[in-house]
């Protein structure tokens, strides 16, 4: 194999939380100072890759940190400021981007690891340098294969995943994690010659490794046995490395933080009072500026002023007023920290009222970020705060106010519909300085306003929550039917509609089957309903059974003869319910297709048994939605035990229901603090359809779909 020339680089991603090298951190017998910083590699110029997000910024990218009692402290898209930990030994992984196992044009994954010990009374600086992880392949398919084949095509695979290469994705680079104590990648070329002969071709492609990229060249020596489906496949393989060989610095933006505060929300203090803070303004180049602005404090004028460049005067005023500050550059890593140091003079001269402080930090690199410092200083005894959003439902929600001052008398809140004169109250309950009302009755989809309330005291501020949409499922009756004009396949949507809703449909109709079809036999006689029949599907005897089916997602593409979905629409409302009308016919089951793949803890149908009819409907926090392949070789069904899932629910009927029928299924939420992104229902006349298992008698009629809020 032609190995092209190796570079590498690494490009440094410093972590601003550890620039706190100016902080005034009293020394704890037998604790040291860890400052974490991490490196990544920087990629050689390739089609199709991505390094960062759309946005310029860095990838996600998770810190765990360990000691010999396991995870201590986990970080995710945040990098931890100066850590004192007790002295001993400690190792450090890094993680960027998302590890996938198989999948194209994705943002590369980077992994490094770094064990280091603690000093007592020390500092450590510890640096992690992440390597990329990836396996990449593209594929080129020489101008003689294009002329001797049709329906060529060219499969790379491992054993957790395979990408399939063809002439409708020429551009394509796959992304491959190769499996822990794998080094080969497998590959198949598949095609049939000018006179319809079927061609194919294996091989592997061994000692392969992450960081590495293959440009895999598929040509053919023509013969006159080719039409006997013989001939030579010429198979070229180039390495390419990923990394270069200069040192770049990538830069971060600033960080602007709160020492033992969090600087992204108000500081609550009483009038005259309050205890020192620092704010830490850090750079991963020499910071240049620091422009402020305010909103009521007299020691910072209306135009605002740089705390960099402060003259003699404004530094004597802003020290008369209890606001220092101090500046530290590290030439040689190139990083700058800021203190700025709030006074208890400076909180004795705020009078009651809400203060805001505009901070920005511009560097050397021309990066910048300003971050909002509000302190609220009052003599209330108790302050109405933001809810959670989480805790905001279609009609009920949990209101919060921080109770400032210790006080016996009773706690409630008032609240009402944004535009009403009058006020409801709920009484509220206590847990330390954080007070609480649980309130229902409210309406979906409407703005309240809400505040606390301690005996004859009302708080002032009034905050407002709007609750969630009582989101409906769109044709959820069925009644909308049409044909895509893309392969003929009955789609269940009007013309002219966006899909919510698909099926098995663009799978079956290349052997002219429909399984899921539109029927008149309605639970209300009017309208149509949806009718999912289990049927053997096949062309000149050769086939699959196929179970008639509908989910709200969308059918990517047929692999050969196996399905590729998509599970789940765009949702972030929470319904408790899902109800609706089914009639089922269970045959006894005839055809056992791949039985044997079933978990044997999981099967509950096999050959002469009654098949059973599966609907089920799951929330989860999904960043895209599920995606299902259906293929024996590389199958990943949906998994009922996914941590993404909120909420799940599910009717299993293995009994025939003659008559139409309304069912309910209800939710079980397993997290009540987690908002959805995407909704998954699925229904299926047989069961274990995604193994090719179940009857041909089968037959599940579905109408008026709803989901119901409490």
């Amino acid at each position: 194999m032609k190995k092209s020339s190796i570079f590498y680089i690494s490009v440094v991603l410093f972590c601003l939380g550890a620039l706190l090298g100016a902080c005034t951190q009293d020394e704890m017998s037998g604790e040291g100072e860890v400052r974490l910083s991490f490196k990544t590699d920087d990629l050689v110029s390739i089609s199709g890759l991505a390094q960062t997000k759309a946005d310029g910024q860095t990838p996600d990218y998770t810190i765990r940190l360990y000691s010999g009692d396991g995870l201590i402290r986990k970080y995710v898209n945040e990098t931890p400021g100066s850590l004192w930990l007790q002295s001993g030994s400690y190792r450090v992984t890094v993680e960027v981007g998302t590890a996938q196992d198989a999948a194209f044009n994705a943002t590369p994954y980077f992994k490094g690891e770094e064990s280091f010990d603690v000093p007592s009374g020390g500092t450590i600086n510890v640096t992690v340098n992440c390597h990329i992880a990836n396996t990449l392949v593209s594929v080129v398919f020489d101008p003689a294969v294009v002329s001797n084949f049709t329906d060529y095509a060219a499969e790379v695979f491992t054993t957790k995943g395979r990408l399939t290469f063809t002439a409708e994705n020429p551009d394509d680079v796959a992304y491959f994690m190769l499996p822990e104590g794998e080094s080969a990648l497998g590959w198949s070329f598949t095609a049939q010659t000018k006179t319809g002969t079927p061609f194919t071709k294996t091989g592997m492609i061994n000692d392969a490794t992450g960081g590495m990229k293959y440009l895999l060249t598929f040509g053919f020596e023509e013969g006159e046995y080719l039409n006997n489906g013989g001939g030579v496949l010429d198979l070229k393989v180039d390495e390419t490395a990923l990394v270069k060989e200069d040192n770049i610095v990538v830069y971060m933006r600033p960080s602007i933080t709160g020492q033992d505060f969090d600087i992204t929300k108000p500081l609550y203090v009483e009038v005259g009072e309050g205890d020192r803070q620092v704010v830490w303004v850090n750079t991963s180049s020499q910071l240049m500026n620091v422009p402020v602005s305010a909103v009521n404090v007299a020691a910072i004028p209306a135009e605002g002023l740089d705390l960099m460049q402060l003259s003699d005067p404004q530094k004597e005023s802003l020290a008369a007023a209890g606001i220092t500050t101090s500046v530290t550059y590290d030439a040689l890593a190139d990083q700058s920290a800021m203190k700025i140091e709030f006074s208890e003079t400076f909180f004795a001269n705020l009078t009651e009222g809400e203060y805001h402080i505009d901070i920005t930090a511009q560097d050397k690199q021309g990066k910048s970020f300003t971050q909002r410092f509000s302190i609220v200083s009052s003599n209330a005894i108790v302050m109405t705060v933001d809810v959670d959003r989480a805790t905001i439902w279609t009609s009920r929600a949990r209101l919060k106010a921080s109770i400032l001052q210790p006080t016996s008398e009773a706690l409630s809140f008032q609240y009402r519909e944004s535009g009403a004169s009058d006020w409801m109250t709920a009484n509220a309950a206590q847990s330390e300085n954080v007070m609480t009302a649980d309130i229902t009755g409210l309406k979906p989809n409407t703005t309240y306003q809400y505040r606390a309330v301690a005996g004859t005291f009302t708080s002032a501020v009034v905050k407002t929550f709007t609750t969630e949409e009582a989101r409906q499922l769109e044709n959820a009756s069925f009644d909308r039917w049409s044909t895509d004009p893309n392969d003929g396949a009955d789609v269940i949507y009007g013309s002219g509609e966006e899909m919510f809703w698909d099926s098995g449909n663009h799978g079956s109709i290349t052997m002219s089957v429909n399984v899921t079809t539109k029927s008149s036999d309605t639970h209300s006689g009017e309208g149509y309903s949806a009718k999912l029949q289990s049927q053997f599907v096949s062309l000149f005897g050769i086939g699959k059974f196929a179970a008639g089916n509908l989910f709200a997602g969308r059918y990517v593409e047929t692999d050969v003869t196996d399905g590729v979905l998509d599970f789940g629409r765009p949702f972030t409302s929470r319904p408790a319910k899902l109800r609706f009308w089914y009639k089922y016919n269970s045959g006894i089951v005839d055809k056992v297709g791949n039985s044997f793949d079933i978990p044997e803890n999981e099967r509950e149908t096999d050959s002469g048994r009654p098949d059973i009819a599966n609907i089920y409907v799951a929330l989860g926090d999904w960043s895209e939605p599920v995606r299902i392949r259906t293929k024996s070789s590389d199958r990943k069904l949906f998994d009922k035990n996914d941590p993404n899932i909120i909420a799940f629910g599910e009717l299993k009927q293995g009994q025939t229901v003659g008559e139409w029928t309304q069912y309910t299924i209800e939710l079980d939420y397993r997290s009540y603090d987690r908002i959805p992104t995407y909704l998954v229902i699925t229904a299926s006349a047989s069961i274990y359809g995604d193994y090719f298992v179940g009857s041909t008698s089968s037959v599940l009629y579905l109408d008026d779909m709803e989901l119901i809020y409490e």
